[in-house]
């Protein structure tokens, strides 16, 4: 029998990836093909929950023929075959998390010029649905391939990752994990640089499609009005175009297909301007006395909510308004990631100035400055397996419980 840890539930159970709050929780769901799974893992994550916050694993109680157990704010459900949790989240911890992904101040990598200032996630949205469109028109023009941004892809046994577009040759059936998610290597993935992105598009996960074997690297900037075009060329990435406003590119290995850039960036929003160099971050996000447990970390550190694995670890990040806020979370990170690992608590290493490292068990911690970065260990092939089983219908069966 596989064996999932409570980390699986947190991390890739929000439903559809809503990553919603309801009466101050957020549900997590998780499937299950049979019911003596099932209760395994119910019983199992109970005692996580407990060790986790501290609390006396409690009887069940059956209500409405479910079986429930309360660990403080955490409500664990078992119903015929999924199990629900009901995440307890600090709204004001949620509504940071839902903005800070896209100012500019708070993350590294930004271009000359632009070093501060917000960008709109809607015209992210945008470029994304304009680069749909203009591979479904040239599909309908005889294309042949599929194309599509925001999903799931099981590049390799050890990386999972959700491009915002990727192009893949043939049908779009012989790609796909029960009918719905995707595996294996695409013909091009096209990322749309953001705040928190630019830095990681160009470095972990540029370098995750090159060791993957993806032909062409597209990243488009639009800040710059403009889109790089790299090739896989003896194991690298070279740029081989760079085009803005004005120009056409043509789609290597595609035929005749041409995308006029200015059809990428036809958003309806202005171009952002180049933002003021704020001086260093000395303020609290989060009011001070305000506990933000690991949880927030968890289910809010993955802009766009892209929950994804690299090299069987699953980065979340959180920044924070200073280096003494990130220091004061990440301190209860860790003790919070010790009790959950049964393991005591250790003290954060300072590697340089402004960088603190720790690792409890599965969670290894980093501070840069105001940032706190956690990669949990997963496994990517296990991963592919959760896929399968979340496109099982049958593992979705909630009972008679209308609630669920």
């Amino acid at each position: 029998m596989t064996r999932w840890e409570l980390e699986y539930l947190l991390l890739f159970g929000p439903p559809e990836n809503k990553l919603e709050l309801i009466d101050g929780k957020t549900p997590c769901a998780f499937p299950f093909v049979d019911r003596v799974q099932a209760d395994a893992h119910f019983t199992e994550w109970a005692r996580t929950l407990s060790r986790w916050q501290g609390v006396a694993d409690p009887p069940a109680r059956w209500v409405d023929n479910t079986s429930v157990k309360q660990f403080g704010g955490f409500t664990l459900t078992q119903h015929r075959r999924p199990i629900r949790l009901e995440v307890p989240s600090e709204i004001s911890a949620y509504h940071w998390a839902h903005g800070c992904f896209f100012d500019r101040s708070l993350w590294p990598g930004q271009p000359q010029g632009f070093e501060s200032g917000f960008e709109s996630p809607h015209e992210h949205s945008r470029i994304k649905l304009n680069l749909w469109s203009l591979f479904r028109d040239a599909a309908e023009a005889g294309v042949e391939g599929y194309g599509i941004g925001g999903v799931d892809i099981s590049l390799t046994e050890r990386n999972a990752l959700q491009p915002d577009f990727f192009f893949y040759l043939g049908s779009k059936e012989q790609h796909l994990i029960g009918g719905q998610y995707f595996h294996g290597r695409p013909l091009l993935v096209m990322e749309v640089l953001s705040p928190f992105s630019r830095a990681i598009d160009r470095g972990p996960r540029k370098e995750i499609y090159r060791r993957a074997g993806v032909p062409q690297l597209w990243l488009i900037e639009p800040l710059t009005r403009t889109v790089e075009l790299y090739q896989l060329s003896g194991g690298d990435y070279r740029l081989t175009e760079t085009a803005t406003i004005g120009q056409t590119l043509k789609v290597p290995d595609l035929g005749p297909l041409e995308l006029p850039v200015d059809a990428i960036f036809q958003t309806g929003e202005d171009r952002p301007q180049s933002g003021v160099v704020q001086d260093e971050r000395s303020g609290w996000a989060i009011q001070s006395d305000l506990i933000v447990g690991l949880q927030h970390l968890i289910l809010l550190g993955h802009a766009e909510r892209r929950r994804e694995i690299w090299n069987n670890q699953s980065p979340c990040f959180l920044p924070f308004g200073s280096a003494d806020e990130a220091r004061h979370r990440l301190d209860r990170f860790i003790f919070e990631a010790a009790r959950w690992e049964d393991q005591p608590p250790v003290a954060p290493v300072s590697i340089e100035p402004e960088l603190d490292i720790a690792t409890v068990g599965r969670f290894h911690f980093s501070r840069h400055g105001h940032i706190v970065q956690m990669n949990v260990d997963v496994e990517g092939q296990m991963y592919r397996s959760l896929l399968d089983l979340t496109a099982n219908r049958g593992a979705w069966d909630w009972g008679d419980c209308l609630s669920a």
